[in-house]
């Protein structure tokens, strides 16, 4: 089914609700009267050939941060990744039906989004806060800053450094090999 994979933000609650609709503006609207929160905001809506499926997939994607419902806990970092799950997704066959699944990386979630969406997300998996991996990178904090904001891209020798301080290899961070395995990881 052609339509809208879309995740909603209720501020009262601070979960991300994941569904699917063919007009997600019309379905939030449903959302607010059905559960009594005008609070909740569309962050994104993302079309899909395969709506049904790919809402499922993202799912199971995130079954690790699971609240209640099709509610989930979300860090920002999960947030800003989410519009690049509709480039990470697998379409199989199984049994006849159409499955779509997400890349998985042994990280929390992939790293195939763009590169401010990587080194944040490094960032995280590694446990730093900005301040600390500047310290750790001999970086400066505003050019990390930059980096995660999406103003500026890392130059190779910065590239290498930061990931040095991450404890993973400069193919890692941008996003072409797989991540250790977070108790492999050595930051």
């Amino acid at each position: 089914m052609k339509g809208y994979v879309y995740l909603v933000r209720s501020e009262n609650t601070g979960l991300y609700k994941i569904g699917h609709a063919g007009r997600p503006s019309e379905r939030l609207g449903c959302l607010r009267i059905k559960f009594g929160d005008g609070s909740l905001s569309l962050v994104y809506a993302g079309s899909s050939e395969h709506a049904r499926g790919m809402e499922a997939a993202m799912h199971a994607y995130y079954a690790g941060k699971h609240e209640r419902g099709e509610w989930y806990r979300l860090s920002e970092h999960e947030v800003a990744w989410y519009p690049s799950a509709f480039q990470a997704v697998r379409q199989e066959t199984r049994d006849g039906k159409t499955v779509l699944t997400l890349e998985q990386h042994a990280a929390v979630f992939s790293l195939q989004g763009p590169v401010s969406v990587r080194v944040a997300a490094m960032r995280d998996w590694a446990g730093l806060t900005q301040e600390q991996l500047a310290r750790k990178s001999g970086v400066g904090l505003d050019a990390i800053r930059k980096w995660e904001h999406g103003h500026r891209m890392p130059r190779l020798d910065r590239a290498v450094r930061l990931a040095n301080a991450l404890g993973c290899t400069v193919g890692q961070l941008a996003g072409e090999e797989p991540l250790p395995r977070k108790k492999e990881h050595r930051p």
